[in-house]
């Protein structure tokens, strides 16, 4: 009876192990942006990278999407598509990396690329996502941080602060976030419904805070003088 109760309890860990090991696995992707944080002037264009952080490497990627809020009445985005198979519209780019992602292979690049409002969506969203239709073996990306896409904002030319909150399930397709691979399934964690990615903060321009400090600085000049007389 005791060898029984030992042996039940090797299958016991043996399962455990291989459950805690599989929830690695699924867990081992996040969806970051580089910067995660930005501080830019009044109408001040800059970029931000859409990047997909692997802990081990992945042979059979078929599939990666985005979709991502943002304030639109601080934020535009530009239209950038050097290299895009899909240049209709106002798009994200992902030209540069179709090769250093090691993309197209047998994903279809990109399947949907659309900045709001179009396609269903509205201002101050983004929809992107690359799918193989969830067949075939899919492609190889390496461990590590992997850029698959760029953004490029403009200052709307309102002051104030923004995050760029990335939203979804998890579960593929259209305005959704998530990571597939052909084997292991949907790669993000799937109690993570919608995240704040970054943070953008427009303040005045240099120019304009020289002048306004060069404005206060004769106010406060001025003044002395007065009492001074």
């Amino acid at each position: 009876m005791g060898r029984i109760k030992e042996r039940i309890g090797i299958l016991m860990l043996a399962i455990a192990i291989l459950v805690v090991g599989g929830a690695f696995t699924v867990e081992a992707a996040t969806i970051t942006l580089n910067p995660s944080s930005s501080t830019v002037g009044l109408n001040e264009t800059f970029n931000v990278d859409l990047v997909l952080n692997l802990d081990t490497a992945v042979n059979d990627l078929d599939g990666v999407g985005i979709y991502l809020k943002y304030d639109p009445n601080i934020l535009n985005v530009l239209d950038y598509d050097a290299g895009n198979w899909d240049t209709t519209g106002t798009n994200i780019l992902d030209g540069p990396y179709h090769v250093p992602f090691n993309l197209p292979g047998d994903i279809y690049f990109p399947n949907r690329n659309v900045v709001g409002p179009e396609g269903g969506i509205s201002d101050g969203e983004i929809s992107w996502f690359v799918s193989s239709g969830f067949y075939g073996s899919g492609v190889s990306v390496p461990a590590g941080s992997n850029v698959f896409a760029t953004i490029q904002f403009q200052a709307a030319g309102v002051l104030g602060s923004t995050n760029l909150t990335f939203s979804g399930t998890n579960s593929g397709g259209f305005n959704d976030t998530w990571v597939h691979s052909t084997a292991s399934g949907y790669l993000l964690p799937t109690y993570e419904k919608s995240f704040v990615g970054g943070e953008v903060t427009v303040i005045p321009e240099p120019g304009t805070l020289i002048l306004l400090g060069s404005g206060i600085l004769g106010l406060i000049t001025m003044r002395k003088r007065r009492v001074n007389q």
